[in-house]
This record gives C-alpha cells, structure tokens and sequence, in this order.
C-alpha cells in the first residue's frame, strides 16, 4: 500500500514492535482506513535496518529505517507477511 504522511503518523503512534532476526526488524499490525477506503482494513507494519557486525556497535539513526505496509485480512505475524 501507499505510504502516506496520515499513515507515517499512525505508525508513529505505536510504542511496541516485535524485533525479528540478524536485521533489526520490527513489526505492528493496526486498525486503519485510508481517506479513499470504504471501510478499515488491518495492516502489517514492517520497520528493518541492516546491522553490520564488524565487533563495534553501530547507532542506527531514524534515517536508516526502512517502511512497508501490507494491507491484510489473516491474522499472521507482520514478519510471515
């Protein structure tokens, strides 16, 4: 789906991701209706960054995140999505 500004701003409302393997990525799903939508829809949130293991830790900025959102009917986690 689209990735809008009314989207980022929803997203940016969740505090609890659920982290998942050697990226850092993260998952949500929420409750949500695009302006062009006739009903509310559920959709998977995934947020990942590359960690690079060279034996010192790296600070992963707000810039570095990557976005998709999947709009879905099932009830699978965000990352089997």
């Amino acid at each position: 789906m689209k990735w809008t500004k009314r989207l980022e701003q929803e997203v940016q409302k969740c505090r609890y991701w659920k982290r998942y393997d050697d990226w850092i990525i993260e998952g949500i799903t929420l409750i949500y209706k695009a302006t062009s939508w006739k009903k509310t829809r559920r959709v998977a949130i995934i947020s990942k960054v590359q960690v690079f293991d060279d034996g010192q830790s790296r600070l992963v900025f707000d810039s570095d995140w990557q976005y998709e959102a999947i709009v879905t009917n099932s009830e699978w986690e965000p990352i089997d999505l």
